[in-house]
């Protein structure tokens, strides 16, 4: 990582990613490594520092800076959203935004500057794009500082009632049903199905070796719903998750429930593009991700627990668990699935959208695609 000096008076310093291949429209990279345990499949998939929950470093705009520890982010440009390494499928979690930078406090000292910056934090799919804030689409839900407005399909209506301000600590809390109710919601046969597929083959990009898959797009019911066509007969309402919802916590004190019945996140709900090869499957990325967007000098930092900067009583006990925890499951999940497909692959063979190298001696092999990645 570089260090900027772009952006003045920094509460710390912040880096340019310069060595990630940042995942792009239709794909999706996650670092992967040779491994000699797995012979069939010949790679498994690997994690890099810091191994901590933190903002995922290819799932973030270009030109979104980061600092050292991965947790907080900025930009010099208009609206830049970042992704945590960590998502949701099921359960009850808890995580926490700080503004470093936004709109002053009422209580900043006389002649503090406005920096101009803005920030906006909530819940984001696969889908959302990362040029545009949080909240900027159906597969959204944020908060914005100004007013503190809550924000879904680009439409803004009061929430809090006032602007959250530098200095704030937003607590965002999801809540989603069991991936055995939400299968149950579907007479899709693939929806229905706990087999978690991965298409994937592995890339090397500035000597780094990535897997590069799929990854899920915008869906046009979704679009539709967003911007609806004038004179056509409106699509079928998405399917949303009962029970499910998001509440918000200000400074330790819950201040309401902005959101229930989320969208659905499981296919057909989300699929990636097909016309470049993706099929309609659960790869076990879907879900919602902690997600925190920056507007030109805008910085917030995020915490993923145990210990919290304003921690709100009775969380534990109702069952709700800190984002921190998701990173242990995540990578045993992933482990998991390496020992699945290695297992099916040795079995069943190659199928239609098999890696071909799949088969190949467990090192490198020097025929892997090379990616060249355009500036943005």
């Amino acid at each position: 990582m570089m260090p900027v000096t772009e952006i003045p008076d920094l509460p710390e310093e912040f880096y340019v990613v310069n060595d990630h291949a940042l995942n792009r429209r239709g794909f999706r990279y996650v670092p992967c490594e040779a491994s000699r345990l797995l012979p069939t499949v010949t790679y498994r998939q690997s994690e890099y520092e810091p191994f901590t929950p933190r903002i995922n470093y290819e799932d973030m705009n270009a030109q979104v800076l980061v600092n050292a520890p991965g947790t907080a982010i900025t930009t010099s440009k208009g609206w830049r959203m970042a992704r945590a390494n960590i998502g949701v499928r099921e359960g009850d979690w808890y995580y926490e935004c700080k503004i470093l930078r936004g709109i002053p406090s009422p209580t900043a000292p006389p002649g503090t500057s406005n920096s101009g910056g803005h920030v906006r934090v909530g819940w984001a799919r696969r889908e959302a794009p990362l040029d545009a804030p949080v909240g900027f689409d159906g597969h959204s839900y944020g908060l914005r500082d100004a007013s503190g407005q809550k924000v879904h399909m680009s439409r803004p209506k009061d929430f809090l009632g006032a602007d959250f301000v530098t200095g704030d600590v937003i607590g965002l809390r999801i809540c989603v049903p069991p991936l055995s109710v939400q299968r149950g919601l579907s007479s899709d046969a693939v929806a229905r199905s706990a087999d978690i597929i991965r298409d994937r083959i592995p890339i090397r990009y500035k000597n780094q070796l990535w897997y590069e898959q799929f990854e899920y797009q915008p869906t046009k019911d979704m679009e539709e719903l967003m911007n609806p066509s004038p004179g056509t007969k409106p699509s079928a309402p998405p399917k949303t998750l009962p029970g499910s919802w998001i509440k918000v916590y200000r400074n330790g004190e819950y201040v309401g429930t902005p959101w229930e019945d989320l969208y659905a996140f499981l296919p057909p709900a989300s699929r990636p593009s097909a016309a470049i090869g993706g099929r309609e499957l659960d790869d076990g990325s879907l879900g919602y991700y902690p997600a925190v967007s920056v507007f030109r000098g805008g910085v917030v930092d995020t915490n993923y627990g145990p210990d919290w900067w304003c921690p709100v009583e009775g969380l534990k006990e109702e069952g709700c668990r800190p984002m921190c925890e998701r990173y242990a499951e995540m990578i045993a999940e992933d482990a998991l699935w390496d020992v699945v497909d290695e297992v099916h692959l040795l079995f069943e063979g190659p199928g239609p959208t098999t890696v071909a190298a799949a088969a190949a001696p467990v090192q490198v092999k020097e025929e892997i695609k090379e990616m060249v990645m355009e500036d943005e």
